[in-house]
Parts: C-alpha cells; sequence; structure tokens
C-alpha cells in the first residue's frame, strides 16, 4: 500500500477495531480443522457502482464504500465471504457476489454500514461473474457452463436451468429474452432464456479470445484481451456479426459503455476510452494507466471507478475524454505469498505492497500494526531475532529491521543473480532460491552490508529452500530435490539429487527426511545418506502442491485452489496418509506451523489460521502455560433444543467460544470479546449463525483464550 492516503490507510490500519460483518457458516469445506481467525484481505479483482455507494472486492471481503466525495472514498462496512471476490452485481437492495473458488452469494446492502449475507448457491467450481434480472441470476462458471438459479428468495436460491457452452464462460449480458456469453475459447455465444429451467443455444459468433461483453441496444461490445475490443450487430440474435474492432496494445478484461464510449479495463495498460460513436470504427481516445493490472471497472456519470488488482479503487474523471484525471482511490493489500511467525507477531510477504506485520496475541481477531512499503515483490520471508529477510523477487534479498514492529524499516539489501523466491537464514548466513540463479549464500553478519559468501547453480528453477545442518535443500522445480554441502559455504558443492518427476515448490526438513510439495501431492524423501536421497513414501491426491511444513506427526500442504490446506499424518514417514483439510477460499501458496496454529498464506485472500483438531498442543504460540479457565461440561447432554455451556476464568483476558461440527465447520460464534474473571454461563439454541436449527449428531464446543484451548463434545437429538 503505497502512497496512501490517510482516509484509506487509516481505516486498514485499524481493522481490528473497526465493525467487520461475519459471514453466516455457509459450506466451508473442511476435515478435522478449524478456523480460528484471519486477515482476508487481498487483490482487488471486482468493483460495481450502486448510487453514492462503491463495492469492491478486497480479498475475500466486500468493502462498501461512500464515494459521493470521490476524492475521499469512506469505508461504511465491509462483509467476509468464503472465496475469493472475482465479480459483483448489485441489484435493487442485494449485491450478488462471485466467490470465484465456490460460488454466488446473495448479500443485503440496504443498511450499507450493516451488509448481511442472506443465501448462497455454491456450484464449488470456478465462478467468473453474476448477471441478475428481476427473478434469476445467470451465472458464469467457466469451463462448468452457465447455471440459472431463481432468486425470488434471496435466502433460498435453487438452480432453476443450466447448459454448457463452448468454451470458458467468464461474463454474461442479459437483453429481453437472451443472454450473451462472453465465452473465452468459444467466442460470444447467445443463449435463449426465455424458458429459465430450459435454456438453449441461439446462436453464436465464432471469434477468439472473448473476456467480457457489454450490450446497448441492438450492439454487443465484447473486451477481447490481447485483441482489444470488437463490436457485434445483435439485432438478430441468431447471427451476430462483428461490425469493427479495435486492438488497443493492452489486455481487456472487461468493458462498460457510457454515451458515445466505450471503456476498457485494459489491464497493464490501465483504462482505454474508446470513441464508438461509429460502432463500425472505434477509435482510441485516450488510455490512463492506473499503476497496476486493471481487472475490472464500473462507470457512473463522468466518473469511471476501477479494481486495481495490487492497488485497489481507483476513480477516474472522464468528463473531457481524451484527457482523464484521476480524482480519488481506495488502497488494497496485494497477494499474500508468504507468512512467518515470531513471538506474537505474523509477518506477511504481501507481493507489490511489500511487508505486513499483524499482532496475533489474540488469533481470533489478528491486527494490522506495522506495514513496510517497497518498489517491487515479495515473495518469501523469513523472520529472525530482530530482523525480517525478504526475498524480494527481481531485487534480491532485502533485509527489514522489525525491532519495532509498528515502524519496520529498511537496514540492507543485496542483489541476487535472478528472482529470489525464498530464503532461510541460519548463523548469520542467508540462502536464497534465486529461480535461475540458483542458490545464493549471503553473510549477513552485518545487517547493513549482505555480502555474497558462494552459489550454486542448480540447472533449473530454485523455488524454495531448507537446510539442516551441512546441507541445503533446494526446491528446483522440473529438476526435483537438490541436496547442497554448504560446509564450505564459499564453495558449496552438490551432494545429493532427487528427480521426483514432477514440479517441486516447497521443501521442508524434519530429521532424516525431506517433505516436498510437488503436482503429484506430498512426497517423503530419505535423506539418511543426503549423497543418496531415496523415495520413503509418498501421499497422492494432493494435486499442484505449492508449499509445505512439518510440525511434529503432521504435513501441511498449501494446495493452491485444489482445497486450500491439506494435512498429512506422517507418524509413519512411509506410508503418509491424508488426515483433514481446509478450504481456504483463496489460492494458498505457503504455509507456516507455528507451536499451537497454521497459519496460511492465501494468495489473492490474505492469510487464514487454522487449528488442527487432531493435534495436541505443543506449546502456545501467543503466551504461556498454564491455561487460566475451565470449560465445564456442557447441561443437558443430551440435549433438545437447547443446552447450557459454562465456563470459569481465573484472569481477565479475551474470550472466544465457538461451536462447530464434527466435521470441523464452523457453527457459530457465541462469544468473541474481553471478559472479566468469574464463572460465565451461556446457552445454545441448537442454531447455526444465519438462525436455521441444525440436525441431530455430534457437536464440539470449543473455548479459546489467551493461553490455550478447550472443548467438549455436544450430543444433539431432534
Amino acid at each position: 500500500m503505497k502512497n496512501i492516503t490517510i482516509s484509506a490507510r487509516g481505516l486498514i490500519l485499524l481493522l481490528c477495531l473497526v465493525s467487520v460483518c461475519t459471514a453466516p457458516a455457509f459450506t466451508q469445506q473442511s476435515e478435522n480443522c478449524s478456523r480460528i481467525g484471519e486477515w482476508p484481505y487481498g487483490r482487488s479483482s471486482a468493483v460495481c457502482v450502486s448510487g453514492e455507494y462503491t463495492l469492491l472486492g478486497n480479498g475475500r471481503t466486500l468493502e462498501l464504500l461512500n464515494t459521493s466525495n470521490t476524492g475521499s472514498p469512506a469505508r461504511t462496512g465491509a462483509i467476509t465471504i468464503p472465496s475469493y471476490i472475482e465479480n459483483i452485481t448489485v441489484s435493487g437492495n442485494y449485491a450478488y457476489v462471485s466467490g470465484f473458488y465456490t460460488g454466488m452469494y446473495i448479500v443485503d446492502i440496504s443498511t450499507p454500514s450493516q451488509p448481511v449475507l442472506t443465501g448462497a448457491f455454491e456450484t464449488g467450481k470456478n465462478t467468473y461473474s453474476v448477471q441478475v434480472n428481476d427473478t434469476h441470476a445467470f451465472i458464469a462458471s467457466g469451463y462448468n457452463g452457465v447455471y440459472i438459479v431463481d432468486i425470488t428468495s434471496p435466502g433460498t436460491p435453487a438452480e432453476t436451468g443450466f447448459i454448457n457452452t463452448d468454451g470458458c464462460a467468464r461474463e454474461i449480458a442479459l437483453s429481453g429474452n437472451y443472454a450473451y456469453v462472453a465465452d473465452d475459447g468459444g467466442g460470444l455465444t447467445v443463449l435463449d432464456v426465455s424458458d429459465p429451467s430450459s435454456p438453449s443455444e441461439a446462436g453464436s459468433l465464432n471469434i477468439p479470445s472473448v473476456k467480457g461483453v457489454y450490450i446497448v441496444d441492438d450492439m454487443a461490445y465484447l473486451a477481447r484481451g490481447s485483441d482489444g475490443i470488437s463490436v457485434a450487430d445483435i439485432s438478430t440474435p441468431a447471427e451476430p456479426v462483428e461490425i469493427g474492432s479495435l486492438e488497443t496494445g493492452g489486455y481487456a478484461y472487461t468493458v462498460e459503455v457510457t454515451g458515445n464510449y466505450a471503456c476498457l479495463a485494459d489491464g497493464w495498460t490501465g483504462i482505454s476510452i474508446i470513441d464508438i460513436s461509429t460502432p463500425s470504427e472505434p477509435a482510441t481516445v485516450s488510455t490512463f494507466y492506473t499503476g497496476n493490472n486493471t481487472q475490472d471497472l464500473s462507470t457512473s456519470g463522468h466518473y469511471v471507478h476501477a479494481a486495481i488488482l495490487a492497488r485497489g479503487l481507483c476513480i477516474v474523471d472522464i468528463s473531457t475524454p481524451a484527457s482523464p484525471v484521476k480524482a480519488g482511490a481506495y488502497d488494497t493489500p496485494d497477494y499474500t505469498y508468504d507468512v512467518h511467525v515470531q513471538g506474537n507477531y505474523l509477518y506477511v510477504a504481501n507481493g507489490a505492497d511489500g511487508l505486513f506485520i499483524l499482532d496475533i496475541s489474540q488469533p481470533s481477531s489478528p491486527c494490522e500494526v506495522g506495514f513496510f512499503a517497497q518498489a517491487n515483490l515479495v515473495r518469501g520471508i523469513f523472520v529472525k531475532d530482530s530482523y525480517a529477510y525478504l526475498a524480494n523477487y527481481s531485487s534480491g534479498l532485502l533485509i527489514v529491521d522489525v525491532s519495532n514492529p509498528s515502524a519496520p524499516k529498511e537496514v540492507g539489501s543485496f542483489d541476487t543473480e535472478d528472482r529470489a523466491r525464498d530464503v532461510y537464514v541460519e548463523n548469520n548466513t542467508a540462502y536464497v532460491a534465486d529461480m535461475d540463479g540458483g542458490l545464493r549464500i549471503i553473510d549477513v553478519s552485518t545487517p547493513s552490508a549482505p555480502v555474497e559468501r558462494g552459489f550454486f547453480d542448480t540447472g533449473g528453477n530454485s523455488m524454495g529452500v531448507d537446510v539442516s545442518g551441512n546441507y541445503a535443500y533446494i526446491a528446483d522445480f522440473r529438476q526435483g530435490l537438490r541436496v547442497i554441502d554448504i560446509s564450505d559455504p564459499s564453495a558449496p558443492v552438490e551432494a545429493g539429487f532427487y528427480n521426483a518427476g514432477s514440479d517441486v515448490r516447497g521443501v521442508h526438513i524434519q530429521g532424516n527426511y525431506a517433505y516436498i510439495a510437488d503436482n503429484n501431492g506430498l512426497v517423503v524423501i530419505d535423506i539418511s545418506t543426503p549423497s543418496a536421497p531415496a523415495l520413503a513414501g509418498a501421499c497422492t491426491g494432493i494435486h499442484g502442491s505449492n508449499g509445505v511444513f512439518v510440525r511434529g506427526n503432521y504435513v501441511y500442504c498449501a494446495n493452491g485452489n485444489h482445497g486450500g490446506l491439506q494435512i498429512v499424518d506422517i507418524t509413519t514417514p512411509e506410508s503418509p496418509v491424508k488426515a483433514g483439510y481446509y478450504n481456504t477460499g483463496g489460492y494458498s501458496d505457503r504455509v507456516y506451523a507455528g507451536d499451537r496454529f497454521i497459519y496460511v498464506a492465501d494468495g489473492p485472500a490474505g492469510v487464514v489460521i487454522l487449528d488442527n483438531d487432531l493435534d495436541s498442543p505443543v506449546g502456545p504460540d501467543w503466551a504461556t502455560l498454564p491455561p487460566t479457565f475451565t470449560l465445564h461440561q456442557n447441561y443437558p447432554n443430551p440435549f433438545n433444543p437447547m443446552t447450557t455451556i459454562s465456563y470459569t476464568l481465573s484472569e481477565p483476558g479475551h474470550v472466544l467460544v465457538r461451536i462447530y461440527n464434527i466435521r470441523g465447520e464452523q457453527i457459530r460464534t457465541l462469544v468473541n470479546k474481553n471478559q472479566s474473571p468469574g464463572k460465565k454461563i451461556i446457552t445454545w439454541n441448537g442454531s447455526d449463525s444465519n438462525g436455521k436449527q441444525v440436525t441431530s449428531g455430534v457437536y464440539i464446543c470449543k473455548i479459546f483464550s489467551a493461553d490455550a484451548v478447550l472443548s467438549r463434545k455436544m450430543m444433539l437429538i431432534r
């Protein structure tokens, strides 16, 4: 978040103090894993203007900004949904939000300061966008086709119809009885939806790379990626005809029309303004550079509100189309690539935005306390003592003094050969996985003047590094696992090699085993003889693993968009077994397992803090034992429909009480506040966070305080 105005920046710094509505517990796929807390902020891919409010996607958080004063957008309300926000459409008092990895969410915004998640239609598949009419929502679900959903009852949306398209359905525009689908790879597909239960293809225009579509009268304006914009005559829906086109030099994601002008969200080019007064001859009027990847836009009067991937909201005045002017902005974070925990602080490697420092003394409510901005792309992080070591991609290694977490400052840097992706620090030495530059070994005994001691060209793409004893272990992408003897840092040599046969992205060492994450899952390598690493075991079915972290008898795999976090039991390393998972809602890139909790770098959706329900604590992340509270067994038990839960606090502190089902899915939060010492009594009426009665079964009551977590099983019998 660079060059941030106090109105936006101040709000983000005080997120822990601002009321953010929490989404009801719709389906959150998980097993033996519970969510403790989150920092659900990240990239902006979606924006929609409705009256004096602009709705902006900020990772998994839907922000409602009052933009009546375009120069100072003000945060009015916010709500977190279960998945990264890809698209937003507003109709009446409801926002229809595309959760990219899960489905559509319906949010009541009649009170902007208190948005409420009302309903959900979860496809479990990629959801690019939603368009609605009075009775139905039309969901563009990529290669999974188009879903048509009855929304007359927003709390219980129900599938009415479905149709597959030839390409990747990315965006939909409605006109009369027709839905026009931007069907990337299949062109423009026209669907007859006069009977929503039985949609059929009415016509098509076979042109490549259609990303977005906007309809005005008998014209369809198409955003076509690197091909710019096309204009199609749809006066005969069965036979759409391209009548004009223009290459803009950018990458058009979406388009909107205002008057005689088409505005393109044109990727890294910014916002392209196109004169369409003669539709057959579109012409570029001007381009406004937004400073990052422009993903989406929404027009209102003579303003364009643009979602800028790593920057947030940019408002541009186009009252003079030939000379657009920036009118306002609201910053959001970038992509979370990596995390590291030290003491009560979580350090977040946040891509182009730099380093965020979060206070996790209350893991249920992580709070930003410090921020360090820099000009490149932070991909990896390792914190030791008073310094954070950042793998700063094309700028190499960056060293930041974090002795005062609220005021981190740069103290030194070293420009490596290629692109720094990961870093490990031990004995005043930083080991950097430098992509094509291999392994770089850097002396950081004087942080202000780091010096390279040696390097080793791995011959592949060094993406991850871990160190144990005299050996560095390199996740060398398609070259497998490299074992490098670093006993003489000035002359490292290869000691061993294991060809995994797949793309290796991460590695973590525990004892005599190297645990590597690759496309096929988790692979366990016996490194008791470093010169001859050998396959010990494997856990398949965990496709696309990015990062891996070992703690005790469990391995935690950051599994991208293939299930979020995966937990593998390695009690017997030769026979690893999948033990649990948690669908994080983003794109999990790396993971860090502290003494108590698991911290997932969830890509565009921020950070998720989880608890492995199978693992007993080996020590708290946040304070010291013994616990200062007691959780008593609920009474009656079994119960129907209500039960009493009591607990006793011996010291004042923050208390969190939550109900989970047997699969580890969060059902309801009963308490989340500071409390004084003494016995507390609360009740649970068997309902979830949406007020709906849950079914019979076993439920778990968990109480979290600043020093431990206790749980009790409860039986509900209807």
